[in-house]
């Protein structure tokens, strides 16, 4: 038998248990589960979950910019690519053409 006794007027509460173990417990359960210590998990835990969303919107704004680096990176390499084919076409051309002046010279 598990018996609390509160002076000035308050109430009192006796706990039957079969085992002092299982007293012990109900004890523990009492004290952890008041109103007071749920508010308290319940500001921890939406402080956290702000600190996670917080660093979830961080994580995506660094995702957001890295993508929009590698966009400008294929655009540049895109543009690298098509300007060094039409460079090509000229020095081809080029060739062409100094292979026809050196013939008509020759001839």
């Amino acid at each position: 038998v598990f018996e609390t006794k509160s002076s000035n007027n308050r109430q009192s509460i006796v706990l039957e248990a079969r085992t002092e173990e299982i007293g012990r417990e109900w004890i523990s359960k009492i004290k952890s589960e008041r109103l007071s210590v749920a508010k308290g998990q319940v500001d921890q835990l939406q402080m956290t979950l702000t600190k996670s969303e917080a660093a979830c919107a961080h994580w995506e704004e660094s995702a957001s910019d890295e993508k929009r680096r590698a966009n400008e990176a294929e655009m540049s390499r895109n543009v690298a690519i098509a300007e060094a084919k039409s460079w090509e076409g000229r020095f081809r051309d080029l060739n062409e053409a100094i292979q026809l002046l050196v013939r008509d010279t020759t001839s």
